[in-house]
């Protein structure tokens, strides 16, 4: 016999519908319980343990679990019960040993329920599988589906961690063996199935389980076989993806972090799709990188960094190489670009610190025995480091047609268009705009993809090359959403004023001003395009009428002057030499901070002004 004692304080506690009351005659009841307790009352308990397993809550399963095992009236069966669940959900080096001995005593014959063999199966199944090996299990479920009236709890193990693609194909093309299968086993024949790459047998199996549970949204489910539908898509390339697949891409993304931030327990399978998301799209989205940050303590007890360059991002190794290349000298970098093995990609940090050194001869030597090679990794190479180099070297140090030589022979190259997008920018700065869209032309060829910063500064090397007629056909093929977009209006605006139409170019002008000067606050390069489409506005407008042009100066707020943007600062100061007081301050300090470079244009101005 075991006593429980219940001790009852304050007023209030009910007993078989009588109201007592904290009058000091009853403070403790003694409840004598003599019969040990079987399975059935606690099964609801173990098949929600069974459910929270099958939603990846653990933690949770394991908490109720503890509070059943701590039940001292549990009888045998419900003591096996109990020890099977343990061995499914843990380690088997963290199980006790009572729970061994009791999953090593059990066999077939004992007089169980089939709930409870279904369970001893399963633990078996996964302590052979872990002990003796893949194939013995897979022989001793076998074995069991031959006698055990019922299987689905050992069948949700198997196929969760045994089942094979012929034997998840077996199930698919067997409509009797389909049709027996619980919601328990079908969530397993899911998650099998896409990591097999079987989507249309998860999608069957997500059919069957919307109608076993007509009022289930099954979220998770519907957002995993979407990020599969659109993969193919934007495997191809993320910045040649249409506007349409595009959108598509980012709704996605924005519900599965959702999705993934509102679970109570970490759920890999989609963690990894965000991290294959995240590096499809460069690591350019930010809600997914805050995402991963946010988990990144789950990832990193897991060890779930398999992607070499999202381990290098967090867990800071980018830069540990790049430290170490800094104490080399400048001969020793070049050795390392002209002996790159063919397989690596270009040494782009290489390159940059060899352009540091600022030895002309030593560059000018190395681009020269570059292109000697004629390699994809050593035109890369080339590239870059005239890309970068550019700044300080002669035209005649240029190597013009050794690059257009490297570029073409990238015709049958992917190429990265993160390299792509460094090196053109360099090279339209100083002056080759053409090499440039070459370049950016053999990435995007006559595709119309969503209008990425990327796609947007190949529609400005056209116009920058005088590819007007290419340019426009471009920006006529962009979404209608897009070519509303501020940048987008200048550039037609720049089209207008080729075919001299200065009144359309002005108008269009003014609507991307009207439109920066609505935000209340702007950033450096907001503040620099401000001041760029001022000069295309007064532009067009003095090309029609230069007399309104001086009368539309005094609609320039003056503090446009307050942040200094090179040539962009020196035309609009031409546009006030009519009232060149009011910018007089502001041109002087120009001159001043850098005399050699702004003489040109501080003369120009007071001559003009004069």
């Amino acid at each position: 016999m075991t006593t429980c004692t219940i001790t009852s304080n304050g007023a209030g506690d009910a007993f078989k519908g009588d109201k007592y009351v904290n009058n000091g005659v009853i403070n403790s009841i003694v409840n004598h319980v003599t019969d040990a307790l079987s399975l059935e009352p606690i099964k609801p308990n173990l098949i929600q343990i069974l459910k929270s397993l099958q939603e990846g809550k653990v933690s949770s399963a394991l908490q109720r679990l503890e509070t059943i095992s701590g039940i001292p009236t549990l009888n045998q069966e419900a003591k096996l019960a109990v020890s099977c669940l343990k061995i499914i959900l843990v380690d088997s080096n963290e199980v006790a040993t009572d729970d061994l001995n009791r999953i090593e005593a059990y066999n077939t014959s004992q007089q169980l329920s089939s709930f409870t063999k279904g369970l001893a199966e399963a633990a078996l199944l996964k302590l052979i599988e872990q002990k003796r090996g893949f194939d013995i299990a897979r022989q001793r479920f076998e074995d069991i589906s031959k006698t055990l009236n019922d299987i689905s709890i050992p069948r949700y193990f198997y196929i969760t961690k045994l089942a094979k693609r012929e034997d998840l194909e077996i199930i698919n093309k067997n409509d009797e063996v389909f049709s027996t299968l619980s919601d328990f086993e079908l969530f397993a024949l899911f998650d099998s199935s896409v990591n097999l790459s079987m989507f249309t047998l998860a999608s069957k199996a997500l059919e069957k389980l919307k109608k076993l549970n007509p009022l289930r949204e099954f979220e998770r489910e519907n957002i995993i076989l979407q990020c599969i539908s659109i993969q193919n898509k934007i495997n191809k390339d993320f910045y040649r993806l249409s506007y349409k697949d595009k959108v598509e891409f980012d709704k996605l993304c924005t519900e599965l972090v959702l999705l993934i931030d509102a679970l109570e327990f970490p759920d890999f399978k989609l963690m990894h799709i965000l991290c294959n998301f995240f590096c499809y799209s460069y690591m350019t989205n930010e809600s997914m990188n805050d995402c991963i940050e946010r988990n990144r303590k789950i990832i990193e007890t897991k060890n779930f960094f398999d992607i070499e360059v999202l381990q290098n991002r967090y867990l800071c190794t980018l830069n540990e190489g790049y430290e170490a290349l800094h104490q080399c000298e400048p001969e020793e970098l070049m050795l390392m670009l002209v002996n790159q093995k063919e397989e690596e990609i270009c040494k782009f940090n290489v390159c940059n610190l060899l352009y540091q050194s600022g030895d002309n001869d030593l560059i000018v030597g190395t681009l020269n025995r570059l292109s000697e090679k004629n390699t994809i990794a050593s035109n890369a190479n080339l590239i870059a480091l005239a890309a970068l180099s550019s700044p300080i070297l002669e035209r005649n140090e240029f190597p013009y047609e050794n690059i257009e030589s490297a570029i073409n022979s990238f015709k049958n190259t992917s190429l990265n268009p993160s390299f792509i997008n460094i090196v053109t920018q360099e090279l339209a700065i100083n002056g080759y705009p053409e090499l440039a869209l070459l370049l950016t032309d053999m990435f995007f060829g006559d595709d119309v993809p969503w209008l990425s910063e990327y796609f947007y500064s190949h529609l400005c090397y056209l116009h920058a090359s005088r590819q007007f007629q290419t340019l426009e056909n471009k920006l006529n093929r962009l979404s209608n959403e897009e070519k509303y977009l501020d940048e987008v209006v200048t550039l037609f605006s720049l089209i207008a004023e080729n075919q001299n139409d200065y009144l359309i170019a002005s108008h269009l002008l003014r609507k991307s001003i009207d439109n920066y000067q609505k935000k209340v606050s702007l950033e450096d390069y907001e503040k620099r395009k401000l001041v760029y489409l001022w000069v295309r506005y007064l532009n067009s407008v003095y090309m029609q009428d230069q007399e309104n042009a001086r009368k539309l100066t005094y609609e320039v707020p003056l503090s446009v002057f307050d942040n200094y943007f090179d040539d962009y600062s020196w035309q609009l100061a031409f546009y006030f030499s009519h009232r060149i007081e009011d910018v007089g301050e502001r041109i002087i300090d120009w001159f001043l901070n850098d005399p050699q470079n702004n003489a040109k244009y501080y003369f120009k101005l007071i001559f003009h002004a004069s």
